[in-house]
């Protein structure tokens, strides 16, 4: 493996700002990129395609049927990406180097996600009672956020592995 796997894989999650068609084609990337890494370990990276599939999947969803998120909404789901796909990108360096320091330090920063996305739930319901977004788009916030986090509990499978020297 090297950088451009990484690339793959963080880039196969960008469903919401690449566009679907391009966020396919990156998860395919990825798909093939897990094919040849790690193959006795790969079922962690799997699922973080899975999950990239299914966010490009619900993004077709999103544009066919028009759902509108608010402002809020949107840098909301802008900062878990992020979050997300930098915490990815981070693991999958840990595993490529073998970086058991790098793997150390991700711990803290999968819970800051967990926290995040406890966070966001209560802010969106906060919203959702104020009249300031539908409840379709509330339903499928919940649904995106869930699947960053998703994510990034496969991400920190991988990077405990490194911990205890298992890949």
């Amino acid at each position: 493996p090297n950088g451009a796997f990484a690339a793959a894989v963080c880039d196969g999650m960008g469903g919401l700002n690449g566009g679907a068609e391009a966020s396919r084609t990156a998860c395919d990337g990825f798909l093939r990129a897990c094919e040849q890494a790690l193959p006795g370990d790969a079922r962690d990276l799997e699922r973080i395609g899975d999950h990239a599939e299914a966010l490009i999947n619900l993004t077709d969803y999103l544009i066919r049927k028009k759902v509108v998120f608010s402002e809020a909404a949107l840098a909301e789901l802008e900062d878990i990406y992020n979050q997300t796909h930098q915490f990815v990108e981070d693991a999958l360096k840990a595993v490529e180097n073998n970086d058991v320091s790098l793997a150390n330090q991700l711990v803290a920063r999968h819970e800051a996600i967990e926290k995040l996305e406890k966070k966001l739930r209560k802010t969106h319901i906060r919203r959702l009672n104020h009249g300031e977004c539908t409840p379709q788009a509330g339903v499928n916030f919940i649904d995106i956020i869930s699947h960053y986090t998703r994510v990034a509990d496969h991400a920190m499978n991988l990077a405990e592995k490194v911990q205890i020297e298992q890949i």
